[in-house]
């Protein structure tokens, strides 16, 4: 949730509209589970793993203005 938190920030700052998207996804479905999950198993959170993993990659990828 940590690296889906800094990456979604990062998204914002560097303009990257595929990581904001992917890593907010992420986040959200995550955010669901703090709540309500019935039990802490990791299964619940896959999407919110591959979401954060994704969005970084998308993020290395872009170009840094100068």
């Amino acid at each position: 949730m940590v690296l889906g938190l800094l990456v979604f920030a990062s998204s914002i700052v560097y303009e990257n509209r595929p990581a904001f998207f992917v890593s907010a996804s992420g986040l959200l479905y995550g955010a669901g589970y703090f709540f309500c999950a019935p039990a802490f198993d990791f299964r619940f959170l896959y999407w919110t793993v591959l979401a954060s993993y994704l969005s970084t990659i998308l993020l290395l990828r872009t170009k840094v203005p100068k």
